[in-house]
């Protein structure tokens, strides 16, 4: 490990790269929701659909990005392999998202069937200090055991935020092959002005097997019985420190609420006889809350900053919310 935590430096193998370029593979593609999640955290953020998945792999609208570049480009949960129902879901703040979920009617693999909305699935995923995490809780209704398969999948294309939005690249950087440990899957690539990139995905408990970018748990769970999973996913950039350091998801919580009421407090309140201006102006406060770098002990808009050099070939940054129509 370096100092800028490069991971498994000497054990990354070279390979073709394993992805189309974002314009070519969505020519055609399932229509599109508006009401997609976006957290976002100063040069940080992600876009999903309203399940909390990246899917369809690669698409223009969906991602995980860290200072222009995708670092995960595929997300999405199964349970024995089925797509879960949602039932709600809602972002508070900008930093964090609150997915209800359940499954349909599907037969498990002893033959049982499991009537639908009997297995609840709580997902909460935050955005902090360069972190996300993914959490499920699992909680069972049926008045018998339950046994299902949960899977999740996952894949990097490290692809820039013009590529994702139609700019094709005449030539890429240097992909290598995953790097998979009991509890980890890492995703690397070296883009062409020679930075090495990595996507991080951390697993706990670990599952039982990852095998093309899937990891894989049998679980059990007794009536009324509980469980839970959780996945933090960090990108590391070579040369550059991490911001990623403490790995807890309810301290991370704790810790953007208070920032963000301290920078609530401390900015002017308007108020008006329109409760819709009202509340589109509080949603804007919210907007340059989650847009803030911490430097030093200032804070300053990601707007304001130059991004350093992309894999394409030295293109500046762009606002977060420039990506997405």
């Amino acid at each position: 490990m370096s100092g800028s935590g490069i991971l498994y430096l000497e054990q990354l193998v070279a390979v073709e790269s394993p992805h189309m370029e974002p314009r070519l593979a969505h020519m055609t593609q399932e229509p599109r929701k508006v009401n997609n999640l976006t957290l976002i955290d100063g040069k940080t953020f992600m876009a999903t659909n309203v399940a909390g998945d990246i899917v369809p792999p690669g698409a223009s609208d969906v991602g995980f990005f860290h200072e222009d570049t995708r670092f995960l480009s595929h997300l999405e949960f199964r349970l024995d392999g089925q797509r879960s129902v949602v039932l709600s879901s809602s972002t508070e703040k900008t930093f964090v998202s609150q997915i209800e979920l359940t499954t349909g009617n599907i037969t498990l693999r002893d033959s049982f069937d499991l009537p639908e909305n009997t297995v609840h699935i709580r997902r909460e995923q935050l955005l902090a200090s360069d972190i996300l995490f993914d959490r499920y809780a699992f909680e069972n209704f049926n008045r018998c055991p339950v046994k299902f398969t949960v899977e999740i999948s996952y894949n990097a294309d490290f692809v820039d935020v013009f590529q994702v939005r139609g700019v094709v690249r005449a030539n890429h950087g240097q992909y290598y092959h995953p790097v998979i440990e009991p509890d980890w899957l890492i995703f690397s690539y070296r883009g062409r002005d020679d930075v090495l990139r990595q996507t991080v995905v951390r697993m706990n408990p670990a599952p039982l097997e990852i095998s093309a970018g899937t990891a894989r748990w049998d679980l059990r769970l007794e009536p009324m019985g509980t469980t839970a999973l959780q996945i933090t996913v960090t990108p590391l950039v070579e040369h550059k420190v991490s911001r990623a350091t403490l790995y807890n998801f309810d301290e991370q919580l704790k810790k953007r609420r208070a920032a963000f009421q301290e920078f609530d407090s401390a900015s002017t309140s308007f108020s008006s006889s329109n409760s819709v201006f009202d509340n589109l102006l509080r949603s804007a406060m919210g907007d340059f809350h989650a847009l803030r770098i911490p430097v030093g002990n200032e804070h300053v808009i990601a707007a304001g900053i130059p991004g350093s050099p992309r894999s394409s070939g030295g293109i500046r940054s762009s606002l977060p919310t420039r990506l997405f129509p």
